[in-house]
């Protein structure tokens, strides 16, 4: 039966005000604790897993003011059947922290709350150190892809200056191998450094014209070679004094990346592709980039946006152009969605929020 539920509630309370001793020796083989308050905030019945958490025994508890156990981690009101948070002062004087849920219960006997408690403490500590684990990682994979760019834009300078000097056929064919290898190392590279500044930087909110940005965007395409994107009609779509206020850098890298996307999965067998660039603002900045590409069976669209994760023969990117996106919309807490079927073009559509200064 449903714990929120007025019939398990109202059963509750009676079997534990009437002392019935099967009823409550079942409530102490539970998981959680349970706990019994009136409407004056006093004890009347805690359970075995209680006493156990609190590390007071029944004696102890009865009669003693929930207030003096229970701290509330949130100054909202206690919602009937929300799961909560709260700090319990164990009789050790230590802070355990407990998630809660609570129902109120009308009764010829008066109002009661029944608390039904899980100890969170082990929980925490699990998920601060996994997230201390995955900030390391990020700062690790920052490092060794900022230490790597270094070196590798030296070998492609070298491999220039060695084309320019090499007269012979079969060693620049080698160069150019060697030079297409290290420029998708550097594309891998780049991407990398994306997905870590997303994910440890903070966002910076700042007024900026969107004219300025389709400017960056274009200058920007590192994906795709200048020959291909002379092959694809790119419209854009605003007005010409739209300003924008949000993080630049991060709606770059979104428009940027889709864009670089619909570059690389054009279709070759047409006269012209296009990718046309959509942006109006109301209440929110609503965004569409939209191709007449190859487009993505139905079946991939959830799985486009994972990382690393190639859903054509033609990719010849990181991987991570889609995931990019992703982490950029989620980080400026906007939302986004993909249309699109096999052969018949793709449009995403993103809507983010506007939050402008406050004027005083």
């Amino acid at each position: 039966m449903d714990p929120s539920s007025n019939n398990f509630s109202g059963e509750l309370l009676s079997k534990i005000l009437s002392q019935d001793k099967n009823y409550a020796h079942v409530l102490d083989l539970l998981n959680d604790g349970i706990l019994l308050v009136n409407g004056a905030g006093t004890i009347e019945y805690a359970n075995k897993t209680f006493c156990e958490l609190s590390e007071f025994d029944v004696q102890s508890l009865n009669g003693k003011i929930i207030t003096n156990l229970l701290r509330n981690v949130s100054d909202d009101p206690l919602l009937q059947g929300a799961e909560r948070n709260f700090y319990l002062k164990t009789h050790s004087n230590r802070n355990k922290l407990v998630s809660s849920k609570q129902f109120v219960v009308n009764s010829e006997n008066g109002d009661f709350t029944i608390y039904i408690l899980k100890d969170f403490t082990e929980q925490k500590k699990v998920e601060d150190a996994l997230e201390q684990k995955n900030k390391e990682l990020n700062t690790f994979i920052y490092k060794v892809s900022h230490d790597l760019k270094g070196p590798l834009t030296s070998v492609i300078g070298l491999i220039n200056i060695a084309k320019d000097e090499s007269k012979e056929e079969v060693a620049l064919n080698y160069f150019n191998l060697i030079e297409k290898c290290t420029q998708r190392l550097d594309i891998v590279l780049i991407d990398l450094l994306e997905v870590t500044r997303l994910q440890i930087g903070q966002v910076e909110e700042e007024h900026f014209k969107m004219s300025e940005l389709m400017e960056d965007v274009l200058s920007n395409l590192n994906e795709v070679d200048n020959s291909e994107i002379e092959q694809v009609e790119i419209k854009a779509d605003f007005p010409k004094d739209l300003v924008l206020y949000t993080d630049k850098n991060i709606l770059t890298s979104v428009i940027r990346n889709l864009v670089n996307n619909s570059i690389k999965y054009r279709k070759r067998n047409i006269e012209k592709p296009s990718v046309k660039i959509e942006v109006v603002c109301d209440d929110m900045i609503h965004i569409k980039v939209s191709d007449n590409g190859i487009g993505i069976e139905a079946a991939l669209h959830d799985r486009v946006f994972e990382m690393f994760y190639r859903a054509s023969a033609y990719s010849k990117g990181s991987g991570l152009g889609l995931y990019i996106v992703k982490i950029a919309v989620q980080k400026l807490q906007g939302t986004f969605s993909i249309h699109s079927a096999y052969n018949e073009g793709t449009s995403i559509k993103i809507n983010l929020p506007i939050n402008p200064p406050q004027i005083d």
